[in-house]
């Protein structure tokens, strides 16, 4: 066994607990999970030890979840389109403390309050979409993409601390 299949193997507990979170179902969280492991396998040849191994795997698994959230019409909503900010899918209680779960809640009313372009950039980059791919989407320049981001965390930053 190698030192990466090793490390996947050791980062399967966390990955479950991210599988649920993303999900809301343990059954879909095992597939997300297993789906993941055989990716991460495949494509080991293309992680570059630049970075945390635990950080890639996240990655390539919120992936793997984008792209079947696209093709599933019950989430493509939330993920895509519009933002659906309701709060008992900020986090799983199953991955998070009740503080963290405070946090996001507080963030995600946060989010609320900011314009609906902002909200919506502000979701996706939570959800994991590069810049790029926020652009590609909303049909964007990647600087008006950028600068709207900036903007929007400007502005839930000045939310947050003058509540």
């Amino acid at each position: 066994m190698g030192e990466h299949d090793k490390k996947l193997v050791e980062l399967q507990d966390f990955l479950q607990r991210y599988a649920i979170m993303l999900t809301k179902d343990s059954d879909r969280a095992q597939d997300l999970l297993q789906e993941t492991s055989l990716r991460i396998l495949t494509n080991i040849d293309k992680y570059e030890d630049q970075g945390r191994f635990g950080s890639w795997a996240k990655t390539v698994m919120t992936r793997v979840f984008l792209n079947e959230a696209n093709k599933n019409s019950k989430y493509h909503n939330r993920f895509v389109d519009g933002y659906d900010y309701t709060c008992n899918d900020a986090l799983h209680p199953a991955v998070a403390d009740s503080e963290s779960i405070m946090i996001s809640q507080e963030i995600y009313e946060a989010i609320k309050m900011l314009p609906p372009r902002y909200g919506q950039m502000i979701v996706m980059r939570i959800d994991g979409y590069k810049y790029e791919e926020i652009a590609q989407k909303m049909d964007l320049s990647l600087g008006c993409v950028k600068s709207t981001i900036f903007s929007a965390k400007n502005n839930l930053m000045h939310i947050i601390n003058n509540r």
